[in-house]
């Protein structure tokens, strides 16, 4: 609880570290509490390094997987790599907001509301993609492919100004327009934007996406799909 109100009495200690902080000092109480323990029911420091020496084998053999997630947990925590409350990607099917960081593992909620124990060893050692280590304001982009003939610039003009429309959507970074490729029966464009908290991404692109169909709408332009040319030729037999 000590530990807990020094954010508010501080502005030196940041709100995060108290977690880790006080990992790590009930690590140590419970350190001194075993080896004060150890020295009451009589045992030298001779006997220590004996029963240090034995349980030193017994983790290289039968809880090495226990020791490396717990090391690893140890470096999460300490190392600030994340932090409660970031939106990390693990590996390319896993992405979720971290709920809570243990020496064991750490608690992932995902989008889906359901909440996976992943390994710390797991994430230290594989490709880890923290969304939120700079902030919570992240960039983002719809694509869209307009009909062949359609006016360049006047796409590019109206997928601008609808991205500038939105209120979510952040004035700095300014949003802008690429002609991103010329596709086999579309003209491909990207419009890239930033917002200002990741977690209203579907919805800010959701909305977009609904502008964009009533602004072309509006406009006569017409956003492609794929079609093909049949051309028949008459031969002589």
């Amino acid at each position: 609880m000590f530990i807990a109100s020094l954010p508010n009495q501080t502005k030196k200690i940041d709100r995060s570290l108290v977690s880790p902080i006080q990992t790590g000092f009930s690590y140590a109480l419970w350190v001194l509490f075993f080896i004060y323990t150890l020295y009451l029911l009589g045992f030298s420091l001779t006997s220590l390094a004996v029963v240090a020496g034995g349980l030193s084998v017994g983790i290289g053999f039968g809880l090495q997987t226990i020791m490396n997630n717990f090391v690893s947990g140890l470096l999460i925590i300490f190392g600030r790599t994340i932090r409660e409350g970031d939106v990390i990607e693990v590996g390319s099917n896993l992405m979720g907001i971290v709920k809570k960081i243990t020496t064991r593992s750490t608690l992932i909620e995902t989008y889906d509301n359901a909440v996976i124990f992943v390994p710390n060893a797991e994430l230290v050692s594989s490709r880890l993609t923290n969304w939120t280590r700079n902030g919570r304001s992240v960039r983002r982009e719809v694509s869209v492919g307009v009909a062949y003939g359609s006016d360049v610039e006047l796409v590019m003009d109206l997928l601008k100004k609808t991205a500038n429309e939105h209120p979510s959507v952040l004035s700095y970074p300014e949003a802008y327009v690429v002609f991103h490729d010329f596709g086999s029966s579309s003209l491909h464009f990207l419009l890239r934007f930033w917002i200002g908290d990741i977690n209203q991404t579907l919805e800010i692109q959701t909305d977009i996406r609904s502008s964009i169909d009533k602004v072309f709408k509006e406009n006569n332009i017409n956003i492609a799909f794929p079609q093909l040319d049949v051309h028949l030729k008459n031969s002589e037999t």
